[in-house]
């Protein structure tokens, strides 16, 4: 996949950790601090879209776990952000992703969003 992070770093805005699991969420928090991102973190993606209705301050990167608790996953989270911030970029992590579930909806995603797992 080619991806154009081009515009993102150094950061312009705020970057958006969402995920569940504490221990990742902490580390994937601490390691984007470490290069200079303003890092906002949530264990769901439903606190996460409000805060984005919300806020004053540009985010420019949502790094985003699969499977969260609440009403929004992942990859819906994903798909709402591109369609209404389009600015923004997207990675979409999961260490239980089914692409054999998901794969068709992973391959319609654009390309400023990145999947790991």
């Amino acid at each position: 996949m080619n991806v154009n992070w081009e515009g993102i770093l150094p950061f312009q805005g705020e970057v958006l950790v969402i995920e569940d699991d504490p221990t990742l969420g902490a580390l994937m928090v601490e390691i984007v601090e470490e290069i200079g991102a303003k890092v906002t973190a949530f264990d769901s993606a439903d606190d996460a879209v409000t805060h984005l209705l919300r806020a004053n301050e540009k985010c420019c990167l949502a790094i985003v776990d699969h499977s969260l608790p609440g009403q929004i996953q992942g990859i819906e989270f994903v798909e709402m952000v591109i369609s209404r911030w389009p600015d923004i970029k997207a990675i979409l992590t999961s260490g239980f992703f089914d692409r054999s579930r998901s794969g068709a909806r992973i391959s319609r995603l654009p390309a400023q969003t990145m999947v790991a797992g």
